[in-house]
């Protein structure tokens, strides 16, 4: 039984590694070929702040490979329950972060070109990569012990990917350079500078204010805790809040890292409102929607029978 154990274990984390690696390789190709990232070129003068926010797609991006890494491997025990262990779940974690590792070196090859003026680009990279993949194995613990914070985090990392390409593919079809986008930020070639700065301090926290709703309700349906509930919406913000905060506030020069930078921190608030608005506050009883009865309790005895 140790041995069949032992074997158990080394085959998740073989998976958690694969799996991340590849999740991390994957959302790069993509981002490259759509143009949603750019490590490539001069970020000096006035695109001095598009250095960080390229940045922080780095590290969310190795943060979402671990987080893949944990969902498939959380699936894949949750029938036999090899991850019941602090321990097990700690060397999961620690090959899913192993996997998204691979996302620093596939940026300090292509930050090679870039210059940035007074930071190192390939180091930056680097750093944020690192710092992402740590950040994915606390996710990853938090997924193995509490499904629900994973729902919240793939349902926010499905919606920025679809206001990410929202923001590019209108520009596909034209000729030159594409234009990098941030996360979180809709920012298609239609939309004035002055609406896409106001965008960017809003819809990041109206999106995880919904995202933090559905994840609530959907969590009190499956039976969870109210503390889990409650505290589900924030799990996706603060992966997202993570990354900006290892990226940073930019220069001072511009609002155009600032914004979106802020808006990261509020959608933490945001996401945990949702979530806790839906998992706590009491819910209509279905019998007394249908009938319009006040249901009978200690307080208010049932009426007796009326005679016939």
């Amino acid at each position: 039984m140790p041995d069949m154990a032992h074997r158990t274990l080394s085959r998740l984390m073989l998976t958690a590694f694969g799996v991340s690696l590849l999740a991390g390789a994957g959302q790069l190709g993509l981002a490259f070929g759509f143009g949603i990232v750019r490590l490539t070129g001069t970020f000096t003068g006035a695109a001095v702040n598009q250095w960080p926010a390229q940045l922080v797609w780095v590290g969310w991006f190795a943060t979402n490979a671990a987080v893949a890494a944990a969902l498939l491997v959380e699936r894949l025990a949750r029938a036999d329950g090899h991850l019941t262990g602090l321990r097990r779940q700690l060397a999961v974690a620690g090959s899913a972060a192993l996997g998204a590792v691979v996302v620093a070196p596939l940026c300090m090859q292509l930050a090679r070109s870039a210059e940035t003026g007074s930071v190192h680009p390939i180091w930056t990279v680097a750093v944020c990569a690192v710092l992402g993949a740590l950040i994915g194995a606390g996710a990853v613990l938090a997924v193995l012990a509490q499904p629900p914070f994973a729902w919240n985090a793939v349902a926010l990392a499905g919606v920025l990917w679809l206001v990410a390409l929202l923001s590019v593919v209108p520009s596909l079809g034209d000729s030159g350079p594409l234009t990098p986008v941030r996360l979180g930020v809709l920012e298609p070639a239609w939309l004035t500078d002055d609406t896409t700065q106001r965008l960017a301090l809003l819809l990041l926290p109206m999106l995880t204010l919904l995202a933090g709703a559905a994840t609530g309700a959907l969590a009190r349906r499956h039976g969870c805790a109210p503390l889990v509930s409650g505290a589900s919406g924030s799990a996706g913000p603060l992966l997202v809040a993570f990354a900006y905060l290892a990226a940073g506030p930019g220069h001072a020069g511009d609002r155009y890292q600032l914004w979106p930078y802020y808006a990261a921190l509020i959608a933490v608030a945001a996401g945990a409102l949702g979530s806790a608005a839906t998992a706590l506050l009491p819910w209509p009883s279905a019998r007394t929607e249908a009938t319009g009865a006040i249901e009978p309790t200690a307080i208010l005895p049932p009426l007796p029978p009326t005679p016939a």
